[in-house]
């Protein structure tokens, strides 16, 4: 009885702790957020999604950047069925990762995602030309357009999820389902999941639409 109670009083102090030093930098989402531009079209036999990433680059952002903390733009689309009752059948999704850096010594910024075909990282030696690449040159691939039904209509969900790579949040994506986990790393671990701490959310929803709107591009 006298453990569980010691552990307790610890667990609580810890979150006391934590509390103090990590809500300050928690990243909020703004009360109206602009919404993010996107197309959908056929590319290379696909459904492609165009993004307009640029206003996830902001002047914050940057500030941390140029501090050393670097920046990832984790993003998830799901293509969707909506049934004729209720709900929605899922069809397709993919995932990524975009991440932002800036090497101070040569005052410049890069960009890697694989997924994109960015094997090697993007070197943009302006903000400006880094805002154009990110606005114009994101292009996602779904799926195969010939495995879908072209009876039936469709709507996009696109999540977005932005993460400073700092230490407490790269540390709490590695693997902890290990028995050998101390009390104050699961600790630790589920703070940052409960607060949100470095992560800034968002999502949006197409219209259903046809495949016989979706135009051929490139």
């Amino acid at each position: 009885m006298v453990n569980r109670l010691s552990f307790c009083v610890f667990v609580m102090a810890g979150c006391l702790v934590l509390s103090g030093f990590l809500v300050p930098l928690t990243i909020l989402a703004a009360d109206e957020p602009e919404p993010i531009e996107y197309d959908i079209f056929l590319r290379n036999g696909h459904i492609s999604v165009w993004l307009n990433l640029s206003q996830l680059i902001s002047s914050k952002q940057v500030e941390r950047l140029k501090e050393g903390i670097d920046f990832a733009i984790e993003y998830r689309l799901i293509l969707s069925q909506p049934r004729r009752l209720w709900g929605s059948k899922q069809v397709a999704e993919t995932t990524g990762l975009i991440k932002v850096s800036y090497r101070i010594v040569t005052e410049d910024f890069t960009l890697s995602a694989l997924k994109l075909g960015l094997e090697s990282s993007r070197r943009f030696v302006s903000l400006a030309k880094l805002h154009q690449f990110i606005s114009d040159s994101i292009v996602v691939d779904i799926t195969d357009f010939q495995g879908l039904n072209r009876h039936r209509q469709y709507v996009l969900e696109v999540k977005l999820t932005c993460i400073l790579l700092t230490t407490f949040n790269l540390a709490s994506g590695a693997d902890s389902s290990g028995a050998s986990e101390s009390p104050l790393k699961y600790l630790f671990r589920k703070f940052l999941h409960i607060t949100g701490f470095g992560h800034e959310e968002h999502s949006f929803k197409s219209r259903p639409f046809s495949l016989s709107e979706v135009r051929s591009k490139g």
